[in-house]
């Protein structure tokens, strides 16, 4: 599988790496941005689309300007066209893309104290007890949300099923980024 993961901090932009950001982007990102300068959502957004953009021109060689985006009816991306599969994410201060030759989900959480209720609506029971047990509660709860909701994000699910069983048949790469940060990037394994 070629796979390629993209990330960029969007805490902090300044007004001109937002305009280059908006530059690089496509026209509904630059205009939605425009409308919208200071909406953190807004920012976020713009930064997925260049980087999903940016991430496609590497694999396909060729500039950013000829790489179109467009959403499913989930809002999911999608590089139409292209032969690629992609899956963005973005949570406070990150955006995270993977662009791949094969389907591909990620998902990126800022760590910081966790919603350890949701724990017994989300998770299986077997991550409970783990949960229960560990030393970090607030990290290991974050690798298994990420894991989950990029799978949601591979399979196209939703998160009405983030609560299902994971299938044998996905494979997940979970790990810490900028230390700030819990990323995990699933895909099918070669043998399913």
């Amino acid at each position: 599988m070629n796979r390629q993961i993209f990330a960029l901090r969007t805490d902090g932009l300044s007004a001109r790496e937002a305009q280059i950001l908006c530059r690089a982007a496509d026209a509904e990102h630059a205009d939605l941005f425009r409308a919208y300068p200071d909406r953190p959502a807004v920012r976020a957004s713009l930064a997925a689309n260049v980087l999903l953009r940016a991430a496609a021109a590497r694999m396909l060689g060729v500039p950013m300007r000829a790489v179109e985006t467009a959403r499913l009816p989930s809002g999911q991306p999608t590089l139409p066209g292209t032969g690629l599969f992609c899956s963005v994410s973005h949570t406070d201060g990150l955006c995270v893309c993977a662009v791949s030759d094969a389907p591909v989900g990620i998902d990126a959480e800022k760590l910081r104290p966790a919603p350890l209720r949701v724990a017994k609506r989300v998770f299986s029971p077997e991550e409970q007890r783990l949960l229960a047990r560990s030393d970090e509660p607030d990290r290991l709860f974050f690798r298994f949300w990420t894991k989950r909701e990029s799978v949601v994000k591979l399979t196209g699910a939703g998160l009405r099923d983030i609560r299902a069983a994971i299938p044998p048949q996905i494979g997940t790469e979970t790990f810490l980024l900028l230390g700030d940060y819990c990323v995990s990037v699933s895909a099918f394994t070669e043998s399913s």
